[in-house]
């Protein structure tokens, strides 16, 4: 949250997920910020995208199984058009396996663990810029993979980790 406000943030754009939950509830908690919420990945692209390019400094929060429903909004606008968006992307399903806390989502457990499988090397192909980070990454490590981020002049996508391990 400090780094936000270090980069004058002012918006983020959020489609619900668990893997960036503590993110936007910190941001809906901070006045100085507007959170908008929105139904659906490429919507929230298209929404953070006009955002920025109205001169606001956006964040966009979503799921990486989100993320592929969005790719073509993606091209279309912020790669297209060098739009600076740091994107936090919940990394669901990263190293799962079919067992474990992923019985738990029945039917969609090979779903969960194909999005894990699939999304670095699909960031890849697109030539989308990202980096991952974990909830134990040193405060020094997570600063420079958000820099990193904020700096860029175009779409960034931060892979996030379970930033808030307290479900088990």
């Amino acid at each position: 949250m400090e780094l936000a406000k270090d980069y004058k943030f002012t918006h983020l754009v959020s489609v619900a997920n668990y893997e960036t939950e503590a993110l936007r509830a910190a941001f809906d908690d901070d006045p100085d910020m507007t959170v908008i919420l929105a139904c659906r990945e490429g919507e929230a692209v298209a929404l953070a995208s006009g955002l920025v390019t109205s001169g606001h400094r956006t964040i966009l929060c979503m799921e990486n199984l989100g993320l592929f429903e969005s790719l073509d909004t993606f091209r279309g606008l912020p790669c297209d058009m060098h739009i600076p968006l740091p994107v936090f992307v919940g990394y669901a399903g990263r190293g799962a396996t079919l067992e474990g806390a992923f019985e738990a989502v029945g039917g969609m457990a090979g779903h969960v663990k194909l999005a894990g499988d699939w999304t670095e090397p699909i960031l890849d192909a697109t030539n989308i810029k990202h980096a991952l980070l974990l909830q134990d990454d040193s405060e020094e490590a997570a600063r420079a993979t958000v820099t990193q981020a904020f700096d860029a002049q175009e779409p960034f996508v931060i892979l996030v980790d379970n930033l808030d391990r307290t479900h088990s």
